[in-house]
């Protein structure tokens, strides 16, 4: 494995210099501060634990939460071995920092200089998990020259990868992993010949952690008592933001409002809350101030079971995706839920996927919006689109199974 490339050392040693000039406020400084950090926990780390860790690195909470099943049965299957997740990004780190089932959660120190190979050396991990990219090629040559089992969860190829200026930069990464387990079949042909040896299709363990979810997800008494109190269809909003209750609203207003909302913001500004206040048709409920049953449009202005909910949902509207992207659909596909969005899905692959299969419904406008949300008032048609998003979710059930078979005993 030849040394990491002159322009990438280059880059690294620059943004080592730029990182005490990072501002200090926001996700930036907590990303810097975590920095300034992951030495001292890794030396504590080292101070309590001999065992060699297993290492899961992710770049934010998606990432993540591919890999937490992975994690998960690794723990019951190595019940004495200790885990290490690193994280990118300040969204994932903040989210996951307090994870009961790892050991030392930090952020990933910059790979620049020798602080890839001091990390590898002082780390000395059994085996690696890297999270579907954020590839680090520091960090994976130094984990490739020292031998360590290196495996790449939940891979994702694109076309452009393997072309043009970035090639050299994605062949590298790619040959650095022991395998490559990949989410779908015809990606695979994406790779260079000499790496597709090394792929395993085994799909996506995202979606074993959300099944399980559903089987094991506890009731929400005032949702069942909301659902109980009107025999109009329940469209539950889940992330939502301005852009999508905007369109929404106005489809449903053309359709004559046939559906009761339950809207779950994707955050808590006073203003959008009083907008939605404003945009309801009919009585608008605030979970915060009491949910009233027979409401119109409730508001859950509260975190933490957006996931349980979609079970009182007739149909699901995922937002985002009118703008930065769409959020995550894999819940409302396991209940068993027609899913509605915007058009922004390009980080979210799956989302074409389900459509495919007819349990998912893309909507540009107010004018494609009315239009769907007219049909899914078809109590069959609905029940056929559910099913479908259903079946999808289903057929990927399995992943994790998949890749601890294909591991195997090198670790």
């Amino acid at each position: 494995m030849q040394a990491v490339p002159f322009w990438y050392s280059a880059a690294g040693a620059l943004a080592h210099v730029l990182l005490p000039w990072a501002p200090l406020r926001g996700k930036a400084a907590l990303w810097r501060a975590g920095q300034a950090e992951a030495w001292a926990k890794l030396a504590a780390f080292k101070r309590s634990h001999a065992e060699r860790p297993f290492w899961f690195h992710a770049a934010s909470l998606g990432e993540f939460e591919q890999a937490k099943p992975v994690l998960l049965a690794l723990r019951k299957r190595y019940p004495g071995v200790p885990v290490v997740v690193t994280f990118f990004s300040a969204s994932g780190y903040e989210a996951r920092k307090h994870f009961a089932e790892a050991e030392l959660i930090c952020y990933l120190p910059l790979d620049t200089g020798s602080q890839p190979r001091h990390f590898v050396e002082a780390l000395q991990p059994r085996a690696v998990f890297w999270v579907k990219y954020d590839f680090w090629l520091g960090y994976l040559t130094a984990l490739r020259q020292r031998g360590v089992p290196t495996y790449l969860l939940a891979a994702l190829p694109k076309p452009h990868y393997f072309s043009g200026l970035k090639a050299g930069y994605y062949r590298r990464a790619y040959g650095c992993f022991t395998k490559i387990f990949l989410q779908y079949p015809e990606t695979a042909a994406l790779l260079p010949p000499n790496l597709q040896a090394r792929c395993i299709v085994t799909g996506d363990p995202r979606f074993d952690n959300v099944l399980a979810g559903v089987e094991q997800a506890a009731p929400v008494p005032e949702l069942e008592a909301f659902r109980a109190a009107s025999d109009r269809p329940v469209l539950l909003v889940g992330s939502a933001w301005a852009a999508d209750t905007d369109v929404l609203h106005a489809a449903l207003a053309r359709l004559g409002h046939p559906y009761r909302l339950v809207v779950f913001p994707h955050e808590m500004h006073a203003d959008y809350l009083e907008r939605l206040k404003g945009q309801g048709p009919g009585q608008v409920s605030f979970w915060s101030t009491g949910v009233r049953p027979d409401a119109d449009v409730l508001v859950v202005d509260q975190v933490g079971f957006l996931a349980r909910a979609y079970r009182y949902a007739d149909v699901a509207w995922v937002g985002g995706a009118f703008g930065k992207g769409l959020h995550n659909i894999l819940e409302a596909c396991a209940w068993g839920k027609p899913v509605v969005h915007g058009p922004h899905t390009a980080h979210f692959p799956e989302a074409g996927r389900v459509g495919e299969a007819g349990g998912g419904f893309t909507v540009a406008d107010v004018d494609a919006a009315a239009h769907v949300l007219q049909r899914l008032l078809d109590p069959t048609f609905r029940a056929q689109a559910g099913q479908a998003a259903l079946a999808f979710a289903e057929r990927q059930r399995g992943a994790t199974a998949r890749i601890l078979e294909a591991v195997g005993r090198q670790i």
